[in-house]
Parts: C-alpha cells; sequence; structure tokens
C-alpha cells in the first residue's frame, strides 16, 4: 500500500511464468481427477449418504442444538458465533502474538519489494 492509499502489484516475469505453467498442470490433474470413474462413483454414494436415515436424524439433532432450520437462521447464528471469536480473541495473549508476527510479516514484505520495468510488447510476447 502507498501513503495515499493506491497499491503496486509486481510479479517478477520467471515467476509468473512459473505459476501459470504449474496452475494449466494443476487445471488438467483436476480434471483428469473430476471426470474419472472413481471419483463420479465417489460422488454418486456421498448423495446417497445424505438420504441415509442416520444422518437425516443427525442433521436433524444438530438443526435442534443450534436452533436454526433455515439459511437465514443459519447465517445469524454464524454472525453470533464470529462476534463471539472475535470478543473471546481480543484478550487472547497468543492471537496477539500471531497478530504482531503477520504484521511484521506484511511490513517485511512491503519494505524489500523490487518494482521491476513491464517490458515491450515484443519482450511479452517471447515471454509468453
Amino acid at each position: 500500500m502507498n501513503a495515499d492509499g493506491s497499491y503496486d502489484e509486481w510479479i517478477n516475469n520467471e515467476s509468473a511464468r512459473h505459476v501459470f505453467v504449474a496452475l494449466y498442470h494443476l487445471a488438467q490433474d483436476l480434471r483428469t481427477f473430476v471426470e474419472s470413474p472413481m471419483a463420479v462413483n465417489q460422488r454418486r454414494l456421498e448423495r446417497l449418504t445424505l438420504n441415509e436415515e442416520s444422518f437425516q436424524r443427525m442433521f436433524a439433532n444438530f438443526q435442534d442444538d443450534i436452533n436454526a432450520h433455515s439459511w437465514e437462521q443459519l447465517e445469524g447464528r454464524l454472525g453470533e458465533l464470529a462476534h463471539t471469536v472475535r470478543t473471546e480473541l481480543r484478550s487472547c495473549p497468543f492471537f496477539a502474538r500471531l497478530v504482531q508476527i503477520l504484521m511484521r510479516m506484511r511490513d517485511l514484505c512491503e519494505r524489500t519489494r523490487v518494482v521491476t520495468e513491464m517490458g515491450s510488447e515484443a519482450e511479452w510476447a517471447a515471454w509468453w
């Protein structure tokens, strides 16, 4: 973040190339996995589990325990939980230490950032 509230984004070209290639291979692997016969069968079995009597009973008990029988009620209960966690962690020394460490890491990243030139159209085409 800059002093005026704006921010600069940057990435090393070699790092960007590595990220794009890794993401492409990850997408290929994920698609192969999702379309595999084992994954299709696994999803079928998971859907059948939702119809099982013991799961229905357990889910009904869960709804009764948190008193949430609709999406709106669940949203309200989760909001209450988030407020409770935020209130209780405010005085937690471990959470305070974690925040302190994360803020120092952020400051270190900001101080050591190196901005490089974007390059010409020919350099971009050769890189890609």
